[in-house]
């Protein structure tokens, strides 16, 4: 029955995560992301690693996801369309995702990745998610803490990216609203009436 789920759960993944990349409509391409997720999910259940199938869900289907739902949204896609060229960097980035793919294949096999490799404590233990606890604040805190700079440097880096200068829009000051006096917050002014008519 396990393997029957397995191959149930890995077909499925393989066909959504193509059909992310095959998909001309881009809200179709988020929701076989979601398939993707939850089918992988599925997998890391049945690798009996439940704390990061519900991690899984709840971060990326349930935050990631809606916010890329919510861009692609807001996105006129008719105006992208037509701005899709072929670009004098495309011969780069092909190449360059190449030797990303053969840098992948060549570290993730058996000998020099998984869990019996990279953590063998916990292999045999009833209590995963205490043991990975245990184990990212403990032996791998220093790995815990570069990943969570690396996401910190990550978002500054997008936030200055993305910044356009100070533009001409209305915007709060909050010193001056705290520093107001009743006197200034509203005046009256003496309208003569014989020029509203």
């Amino acid at each position: 029955m396990q393997y029957i789920a397995f191959y149930i759960f890995s077909s499925l993944a393989l066909f959504s995560s193509i059909m992310v990349i095959l998909s001309k409509n881009t809200v179709k391409s988020v929701l076989f992301l979601i398939l993707v997720f939850i089918s992988t999910a599925g997998l890391w259940i049945l690798l009996e690693a439940e704390f990061l199938a519900v991690i899984l869900i709840l971060v990326y289907v349930g935050a990631v996801i809606v916010l890329f739902l919510f861009v692609v949204m807001m996105i006129d896609q008719e105006l992208e369309k037509k701005k899709l060229s072929i670009s004098v960097y495309s011969p780069l980035t092909i190449l360059t995702s190449f030797l990303m793919l053969l840098v992948f294949l060549i570290l993730i096999n058996p000998h020099t990745y998984g869990t019996d490799v990279i953590m063998p404590e916990i292999r045999g233990s009833n209590d995963n998610t205490r043991v990975l606890g245990l184990l990212l604040y403990s032996k791998y805190l220093l790995s815990f803490e570069l990943a969570g700079l690396l996401f910190l440097v990550g978002m500054i880096a997008v936030i200055a990216i993305s910044f356009r200068g100070k533009q001409d829009r209305l915007s709060q000051d909050i010193s001056d609203q705290v520093n107001t006096e009743s006197k200034k917050r509203l005046k009256l002014k003496d309208i003569d009436k014989n020029s509203l008519f």
